[in-house]
């Protein structure tokens, strides 16, 4: 694979942590009936799930094209010890469709979002980003430290390397001249191709179980050609860097061994983030909740005092 994909794989996900502390939120825990629901916000039909109990996690969706049962296809597993709330994009899944492409934006994620917090009476909640989603959701944290009780970030980093930006801008062009003549339905199972056929490769290390669990859930979720067109294209070239030292709340900072976005990129993170935990799964690439599960689930339990 050739270095400009590999850009394209790893850091366009990116664009695809002894404390006492009280969960105070609207509800106790608990509280959030499970199920599958629909919300107007920001004026979008936005659907979302709640599962399992305990406190609650929100988990930020990744803004590069994936419905929410991709997410919580490698996050279930904390179900047995919190309240998962996840959300479909707009766009995706059964969330309403976009309007205009800057609703695909990581900005409208962020703000769904804050509006389904709201929606649901939640306070404060423990925020969980993975790649992408890591850097909206330290986005989100920089703009409303006071509704994150706590933060979990996996396999992501706080900035754009300059190097990024700029290979981003031929991965860009290299989409647009794929897209002559296609329908969006042609353009999303060629999405899907490449999300099945070459990132395992680059993203899980040496499990076929694991490869196994990534295809079932990637198979079973929405995906988006056009979501992550936009994300390379404007996205990428844009986005500020989050201002770590404004991060202050508890974050716990997990990076795998063999992922390309390496424990040295994420712990340099950790060096500027003044209150974070930062752990690295041995047997993990980028997707530690399923290469590495039992040792994930044990350090959030930990992290989380659970």
């Amino acid at each position: 694979m050739g270095g400009e994909m590999r850009l394209l794989v790893i850091y366009g996900l990116l664009m695809a942590i002894p404390f006492s502390l009280s969960y105070s939120a609207g509800r106790e825990e608990g509280q959030l009936e499970n199920g599958s629901f629909e919300a107007q916000l920001n004026g979008f039909g936005i659907h979302y799930e709640v599962r399992g109990g305990g406190p609650v996690c929100m988990v930020m969706p990744v803004s590069w094209g994936l419905s929410h049962e991709g997410m919580r296809g490698f996050l279930r597993g904390l179900e047995a010890h919190l309240t998962m709330v996840y959300f479909d994009p707009r766009g995706l899944g059964r969330s309403e469709d976009v309007r205009d492409e800057a609703d695909r934006s990581m900005a409208n994620v962020r703000a769904d979002f804050d509006a389904l917090r709201r929606e649901l009476g939640l306070d404060q909640v423990i925020l969980l980003g993975w790649s992408n989603s890591g850097m909206n959701a330290m986005k989100y944290a920089e703009e409303h430290p006071e509704a994150v009780s706590r933060l979990i970030l996996l396999h992501t980093l706080h900035k754009m390397l300059p190097e990024w930006r700029q290979g981003m801008k031929g991965a860009a062009v290299g989409m647009r001249e794929q897209m002559a003549g296609k329908t969006s339905a042609e353009l999303d199972g060629m999405m899907r191709s490449r999300m099945t056929e070459q990132w395992p490769a680059v993203m899980i290390h040496n499990s076929n179980a694991a490869k196994d669990t990534y295809l079932e859930l990637i198979g079973g979720a929405d995906v988006s050609w056009h979501s992550y067109l936009y994300l390379v294209e404007t996205d990428v070239p844009n986005i500020e860097d989050v201002d770590a030292e404004r991060l202050t709340m508890p974050a716990l900072l997990v990076a795998g061994r063999h992922d390309e976005l390496t424990p040295e990129l994420m712990g340099g993170m950790h060096a500027e983030l003044p209150n974070s935990t930062f752990i690295v799964l041995e047997n993990s690439a980028h997707f530690a909740p399923i290469e590495d599960a039992e040792v994930f689930i044990g350090e959030v339990k930990k992290f989380l005092g659970l």
